[in-house]
């Protein structure tokens, strides 16, 4: 770095105002990369250290198409189990900072893909280099920990998978039937809400978290406003570099979300609604809401169709109530607890002293199966004769 100064005639605060300056930040770290990728005498450990920083540099400054790109070219992830601890923290804070990066420009789908293995992880603070989760921190262990000016804060980090989860995932928890093969963010919101639905007394919000389900109770009754005001009283905004813009992006995203709410929950009970009663409601253009309608109709399952005779949305019943979905749920789980208990009833007495087989086969006929040598009948027998012969067996007083 003092060779390349020396070269461009840098000294003293021409050098300082050169390394802080946020316009020729991006290039002058793009030129000492490209020197540490050109040089045959540095360890590839090192060059992955210098692409790393590189990324994370483009993520805190909100490249994040520039930053994805190129850790998805790098492949580091393939070869991620060889590095050593102090890459694996680095790359696992880089992920962060794009996650973070997605976040500021709206793109809550990505944001929630990205962090969505680190944030339900247990161990998040030993992944970021940020201390121990519990027991005693040695010397070795504690110089491999990041200094606490550099911690990221795992509160932000927090509150900033779960407004994406809620905005990205609250209309599939509405209308999802089947909880197998989820996403991750979907099973932690769902494990959040169950969680804090659990307590005997829910106070007001005081906490990020207590906001973030207060803004859910009010997202799946459709009440945008209630929830964009109630989003913005997390302490999560005094940590952002340009909140007002991400606000103003998180806004259009909690309208759409509302959108869907307010489809899956009233589709139930109508048939079509008005387009110009959701345009006021939801203070959308009708560009706006017609791109958002028919995204929902081709990408998200969802049996909408815009209508032009009288301009409407007209909403197709698919799934039934949320009381036959409850019917259906309870009818599934009774199902796989018989199915169990025939398991178990097998593991312990056999099949009757028949084969699957068998069983099937006799079902086909309509006959009675032949039954084996290891069946209850011959063990009813050999029960009989040992205590019609008590001498035999053994001699009791």
């Amino acid at each position: 770095i003092r060779k390349a100064w020396e070269e461009r005639g840098l000294t003293g605060e021409a050098v300082r105002y050169e390394y802080f300056s946020i316009e020729n930040a991006h290039t002058y770290i793009d030129q000492l990369s490209s020197r540490v990728y050109a040089s045959p005498n540095i360890e590839d450990r090192i060059k992955v250290r210098t692409l790393l920083g590189q990324i994370y540099h483009n993520a805190l400054h909100d490249r994040f198409e520039e930053a994805r790109d190129a850790l998805l070219m790098s492949h580091l992830s393939d070869s991620l189990h060889t590095m050593d601890s102090t890459n694996q923290v680095l790359y696992n804070r880089v992920l962060v900072q794009i996650g973070l990066a997605a976040f500021r420009l709206g793109l809550l789908s990505e944001c929630v893909n990205i962090l969505g293995e680190l944030c339900c992880s247990p161990k998040i603070k030993v992944l970021l280099g940020q201390g121990l989760t519990r027991g005693v921190v040695d010397k070795e262990e504690r110089r491999r920990f990041y200094p606490l000016h550099m911690h990221i804060s795992l509160e932000v980090l927090d509150s900033v998978f779960l407004i994406s989860a809620l905005l990205v995932d609250t209309p599939t928890l509405l209308s999802e039937t089947d909880r197998r093969n989820q996403s991750l963010s979907l099973k932690k919101l769902r494990a959040f809400i169950d969680s804090t639905e659990r307590n005997y007394f829910i106070s007001s919000p005081e906490q990020s978290r207590d906001y973030i389900y207060a803004a859910y109770k009010e997202l799946v009754k459709g009440r945008w406003r209630t929830v964009y005001a109630t989003l913005l009283q997390i302490n999560l905004w005094k940590t952002i570099s340009n909140p007002e813009k991400v606000k103003k992006v998180l806004l259009s995203r909690v309208k759409e979300s509302a959108c869907r709410c307010f489809i899956i929950n009233y589709g139930i009970a109508l048939d079509t609604v008005d387009f110009d009663y959701l345009t006021r409601t939801l203070e959308f253009t009708p560009e706006e809401l017609r791109s958002l309608i028919s995204r929902i109709a081709l990408f998200e399952n969802q049996n909408v169709s815009l209508t032009e005779e009288p301009a409407g949305i007209s909403i197709q019943k698919k799934e039934g109530s949320t009381l036959q979905r409850l019917a259906f749920t309870l009818s599934e789980k009774a199902t796989q607890l018989v199915h169990h208990n025939e398991k178990l009833l097998d593991s312990k007495v056999g099949s009757y002293g028949f084969s699957e087989k068998e069983l099937q086969e006799t079902q086909t006929r309509g006959g009675k199966p032949k039954p084996k040598s290891g069946g209850p009948r011959n063990l009813a027998q050999q029960t009989r004769k040992k205590y019609a012969n008590p001498g035999r067996g053994k001699t009791t007083r």
